[in-house]
């Protein structure tokens, strides 16, 4: 009996597991509740308690925990954020930083209403929106600075015109 409550203690510590009853009968064990698909097995977390599973009859219903890391990892499947976007837990909100197309942000933007009430905030105040015109002129400019540290090189002048890039200089 001891080694059971401890069981069911722990599965009461575990996010996206939520006991609703429990009771031991006649040398058997029986528990109910609701589990997160993406929260941990709760046959799993018999092991090394010494409990037989044999003996233990549980009914888990199926629901969606409103954990920080359990809805961070349903944004992640479901957005497919880009590289240049991470989506992090801050003080029970999550927040996603960094670059994206804004076709990525409007996507953002819907999923973050379409969030539960009583579940984090889905921030995305800091994400850039960078069309891919904007992208490539970003990079154009790092290489032309890139190149103008360069010993023996000088830019004398450079420009976009047209969708193409001119650079005049001097090599050594």
């Amino acid at each position: 009996a001891e080694r059971w409550q401890a069981y069911v203690s722990r599965l009461g510590t575990q996010p996206g597991i939520i006991v609703a009853e429990q009771k031991v009968r006649d040398g058997q064990f029986y528990i109910v509740g609701l589990r997160d698909p993406l929260a941990a097995d709760p046959q799993a977390l018999l092991s090394g308690t010494q409990v037989d599973p044999a003996r233990v009859h549980s009914q888990w219903q199926f629901y969606q925990s409103l954990e920080p890391e359990f809805v961070l990892k349903r944004l992640m499947a479901s957005l497919t954020p880009p590289k240049s976007v991470r989506l992090s837990i801050v003080e029970d909100r999550i927040v996603a930083e960094g670059e994206a197309p804004d076709t990525w942000i409007d996507r953002a933007r819907a999923a973050a209403r379409q969030l539960s009430a009583g579940g984090p905030e889905f921030d995305i105040s800091r994400v850039r929106d960078v069309s891919p015109e904007e992208r490539e002129a970003e990079r154009w400019q790092a290489y032309v600075s890139r190149l103008g540290t360069q010993p023996g090189i000088i830019v004398a002048e450079q420009k976009v015109r047209d969708g193409q890039f001119y650079i005049v200089g001097l090599r050594d």
